[in-house]
């Protein structure tokens, strides 16, 4: 094997062992605070959406885990306490996904040094698949609002949640925020 091809077989192994062991994590925290459920559609939105739309990523591994089981962890008790009085408002339903356009628009695909995006066919392909992403979620929100599934609302206004948070990753300041996240992390590691 070549060394650009064992440096895409780690990286993918890589990937593949930080998401497990991000679900895993998220899991079991949720589980300890029953909110399983919340927890684990946020993370499900942020993870499709991430893959499409790329963003700020820490660059050690225990910094993503910390960061990201955390702020799916918030997003879910924030879910658990509010959801049940926002999540069937028509302003909840839609004004995230119309937010979300306009740093996809500005940004998306957004890559990282450690997995540039190196076509324009890719780029194009990647930045289209955000866009369909969001349009695709604003379509269900509508449909559900429209039917007052507000069971199912609750959910979706945890996803929303994760929408906004994978669209902040994609702007200046979001890689300004887990930059300085990743310092601290890289600091504690290397003390």
């Amino acid at each position: 094997m070549s060394k650009d091809q064992t440096d895409i077989v780690r990286y993918g192994l890589q990937s593949f062992y930080g998401a497990f062991t991000a679900l895993l994590s998220v899991l079991i925290l949720s589980a300890a605070i029953g909110i399983v459920r919340e927890a684990m559609t946020v993370f499900f939105v942020v993870a499709v959406y991430r893959k499409l739309s790329g963003g700020a990523h820490c660059s050690t591994l225990p910094g993503c885990l910390t960061v990201g089981t955390l702020i799916i962890i918030l997003f879910a008790v924030i879910i658990k306490n509010a959801g049940p009085t926002v999540s069937g408002t028509f302003l909840w339903v839609t004004v995230p996904s119309v937010i979300a356009f306009i740093p996809a628009y500005f940004y998306a695909p957004a890559d990282v040094p450690q997995k540039p995006i190196s076509s324009s066919a890719q780029r194009t392909m990647l930045r289209r698949l955000s866009f369909l992403f969001i349009v695709l979620w604003f379509i269900m929100g509508a449909y559900l609002w429209a039917g007052q599934k507000m069971d199912l609302l609750y959910f979706y206004a945890a996803g929303n949640l994760g929408l906004l948070w994978q669209s902040f990753l994609l702007t200046p300041p979001g890689y300004r925020l887990i930059e300085q996240l990743s310092l601290l992390f890289r600091r504690r590691q290397n003390s």
